[in-house]
Order: structure tokens, then sequence, then C-alpha cells
């Protein structure tokens, strides 16, 4: 149940970041973006992880 939750997040923050990249303006000095789009970046990094701790425990339990 896990890995499929973690899944759907991540599905989610994909769709999330490709909204923002549209939002963004080649030029522009927008930092808020960006900031926006790191913290996304480092949040699918953790739900990477949590997916993947999911399936260990899966297939090993």
């Amino acid at each position: 149940m896990e890995f499929a939750h973690t899944q759907l997040e991540l599905l989610q923050i994909r769709a999330r970041r490709a909204e923002l990249i549209a939002k963004i303006e080649i030029g522009q000095d927008d930092t808020e973006e960006l900031r926006r789009l790191v913290a996304l970046d480092r949040y699918e990094r953790y739900a990477r992880t949590r997916r993947r701790l999911a399936s260990d425990s899966f297939d090993g339990g």
C-alpha cells in the first residue's frame, strides 16, 4: 500500500513540476518559482527513497 501511495505522490510531483516549468519565463528574474522547483526536487528525492524502502520491505516480507 505504501508503494502505491508513494507512486501516486511522485506522479503528482511530476505534474506540478511540469506546471511550474511552463510558467517560468526565460530571461525573467523569478527566484520564487525556481525555489519552488528546488523544493519539489527535494520532495521528489524523499518520495523516491520512501518508494524504494516500501519496495524493499514488500520484497523482503
